[in-house]
């Protein structure tokens, strides 16, 4: 009968640290996960804000721009002027509306963005 002849070799420290280092790239961070949450409801509160803020001064200046194309190119001065006064709300209501959308984001996002603030910055006192 053969006889099966193993030796084990334990790896020595250098290989231990590579090892380890290529785990760690593979493991999930969850400070790191936690930071890619906080920007992102952070970005979602800016952003929707923003989006709503400027959709609505560039419809005001577009409404606007074409009344007065219409007055001072085609001469239509009523229906430029028509054109025009509808264009002055939307960009006179572009400020506030972004305002009023950044308050209801930060009231609908801002417990869950305190305490993931408050869990990073605790976790990042512990180290």
């Amino acid at each position: 009968m053969d006889k099966f002849d193993y030796t084990y070799k334990a790896i020595n420290e250098n290989e231990r640290k590579e090892v380890e280092y290529i785990k760690r790239q593979y493991q999930p961070d969850p400070q790191i996960d936690g930071l890619a949450k906080l920007r992102k409801l952070h970005n979602k509160v800016n952003g929707n804000a923003m989006t709503a803020g400027l959709v609505s001064g560039v419809v005001g200046v577009l409404l606007f721009g074409g009344g007065l194309a219409l007055v001072l190119e085609f001469a239509m001065v009523f229906f430029g002027i028509v054109l025009c006064v509808l264009g002055v709300p939307p960009m006179a209501f572009a400020y506030p509306l972004y305002k009023k959308v950044l308050e209801r984001g930060k009231a609908k996002y801002g417990d869950e963005i305190i305490s993931l603030t408050e869990q990073l910055l605790g976790n990042q006192d512990e180290n």
